[in-house]
């Protein structure tokens, strides 16, 4: 019986893409070789797919990856995906990955994928969606104010609402790219 082919899918154009670089080695390295073909693909920072070998997989930047893609990568073009994978495990962070945009993307592809769909990891990802849908369910949150970009409001006032210490945290970010104490 052939071994199903799991597409390891990391890198990206976010600002986490080295934080995903280091999550898909990890994947891939404890993903079983004696159950799937482990298939690394690598997302440049134009969203551009590359089947890579091992070695480029052991790299410590994606930076140092995207210099080797040209002589040493496959390109993938998109619908082509689901003639090189029967499984994608996305493993991007922050948008156009944990966002649902990639979820969709696999779902237009019919390629089965690793992970929530597109709507929950849309609202996972939106901090304000994700804290009314909290809300809504009856869980307890800590208290919080949305601050639209436009809005230039008193610190003291926030101080006097919420007390410190104060996280601020972008509201569609992943990871902690943002995030001021």
């Amino acid at each position: 019986m052939a071994k199903l082919r799991v597409g390891v899918m990391f890198g990206g154009i976010s600002a986490e893409k080295e934080v995903s670089l280091k999550s898909g080695q990890q994947i891939f390295k404890n993903l079983s070789d004696d159950k799937y073909q482990r298939i690394p693909i690598f997302m440049d920072s134009k969203a551009g797919l590359w089947q890579i070998p091992i070695e480029l997989l052991a790299l410590e930047t994606t930076k140092q990856i995207e210099a080797e893609l040209n002589s040493k990568a496959v390109k993938i073009y998109y619908e082509q995906l689901k003639e090189q994978i029967d499984l994608a495990f996305p493993i991007f962070h922050g948008p156009y990955g944990e966002d649902g945009t990639i979820q969709g993307v696999l779902e237009l592809l019919k390629i089965p994928y690793v992970g929530s769909n597109v709507q929950s990891s849309a609202n996972a990802m939106d901090k304000i969606t994700s804290k009314i849908l909290y809300r809504v369910a009856g869980i307890p949150l800590a208290r919080d104010l949305v601050i639209h970009q436009n809005e230039k409001p008193a610190p003291d006032s926030i101080v006097e609402k919420l007390g410190l210490p104060l996280v601020v945290k972008p509201s569609a970010q992943g990871s902690s790219v943002g995030v001021t104490i």
